[in-house]
């Protein structure tokens, strides 16, 4: 029997999905944008908090949908925060808005 699983994403949606090997699966029709980065900051999975997740899989294919989700590695997060000091920085010269 497949393991049931409950996600429930940065935005406070609820997912309930089966694990099948390293992907969840699911026979709802959910969009990929459910899964961006921006919503996968917080996530629970059946009670245990991740952040900074990502989607690297999605898709559709029988009537199933197709998830692989996992924790964004420590260079993927000195990025994510290189990115985020250059626009600060850009920001306080206003060279951006």
């Amino acid at each position: 029997m497949e393991e049931k699983v409950v996600l429930i994403l940065t935005d406070k949606t609820r997912v309930e999905l089966f694990v099948n090997g390293s992907c969840y699966v699911t026979t709802e029709n959910i969009s990929k944008d459910l899964f961006d980065d921006s919503n996968l900051l917080e996530v629970n999975v059946n009670g245990q908090d991740h952040t900074n997740m990502t989607c690297t899989n999605f898709f559709k294919k029988d009537g199933y949908t197709w998830i692989v989700l996992r924790d964004k590695t420590p260079m993927e997060l000195k990025e994510m925060q290189r990115e985020a000091d250059i626009e600060f920085l850009l920001a306080m010269q206003g060279v951006i808005r």
